[in-house]
């Protein structure tokens, strides 16, 4: 087998790797417009006591929370018991599943975890059964939909979902920006898909409610920052941060009713 000297390009590549190069173990930084490095959160499995464990139980409470909302705006639309569910689980898992899809090019996240399946279908189900047998009219499921638990459980699921996007993407190496776009997509695409089956304006693109998807942009451009920055105690440190600017950013948006501005008011169609 003859084997080829090494060249003097090859002998400068071993000396001063490439851009994607790692840093010590812990650290990060951006290279080439990527964040490389391996100090990113690791979730385990189910919700534990721990920071990332804390994480999991939000990203739960998220999934109920979305999948609750979207069921109970797809039965208000006329929807029977399969659509309700199968659109409440779209809301719950769509952003991820075209996260991980379309994005980072894997399975969707939940053909492995798929405890979030059974939680969003009967979060949907929930839903659809609290204005079914209680005999709601549409006055009395708007305010269902509207109640103080469904914002505040809807609050903690967008801030969850955006910082669980982007350190999905971080943890592939991903350009900041592609990892900012990942936690925007998970936290809002699968309410996108849910107002277009339910043929209602899309509300991440409207200024029919507050401020949405910049609330989640908040939250995937700090912690992907405050990552690439090796902010003292790591990932948990960047986490608490950026949870913190979704949860702010989400309830300044609600209180003071915060829109982006447009040129002509919204025209539903008849």
């Amino acid at each position: 087998v003859r084997v080829s000297r090494p060249t003097s390009s090859m002998l400068r590549h071993l000396a001063h790797p490439g851009p994607r190069s790692f840093l010590a173990a812990g650290q990060l930084r951006w290279c080439s417009g990527k964040v490389a490095g391996r100090d990113v959160v690791r979730m385990p499995r189910y919700p534990t006591l721990e920071p990332q464990g804390m994480l999991r139980g939000m990203d739960y409470i998220g999934t109920v929370s979305f999948g609750f909302s979207g069921g109970g705006l797809a039965a208000l639309s006329g929807m029977d018991l399969l659509g309700t569910c199968g659109v409440g689980t779209l809301t719950a898992l769509g952003g991820g599943t075209i996260r991980d899809a379309l994005m980072l090019g894997k399975a969707p996240f939940w053909t492995e975890e798929t405890e979030y399946v059974t939680i969003a279908v009967v979060s949907a189900a929930a839903a659809f059964a609290a204005i079914h047998f209680q005999n709601l009219d549409d006055k009395e499921a708007a305010a269902l939909m509207d109640h103080p638990a469904v914002a505040i459980t809807d609050t903690l699921g967008v801030a969850a979902f955006c910082i669980i996007g982007a350190n999905g993407a971080l943890k592939m190496a991903m350009p900041g920006g592609v990892a900012i776009l990942c936690g925007i997509s998970t936290a809002t695409f699968g309410g996108m898909c849910r107002d277009v089956l339910c043929r209602r304006p899309v509300r991440i693109l409207h200024s029919r409610a507050e401020l949405y998807a910049t609330c989640a942009m908040a939250g995937a451009a700090t912690f992907t920052a405050a990552t690439a920055l090796g902010l003292p105690g790591g990932a948990t440190t960047s986490m608490f941060i950026a949870f913190a600017v979704a949860c702010a950013a989400r309830t300044a948006a609600s209180t003071y009713d915060l829109k982006l501005p447009t040129v002509r008011p919204i025209r539903v169609a008849p």
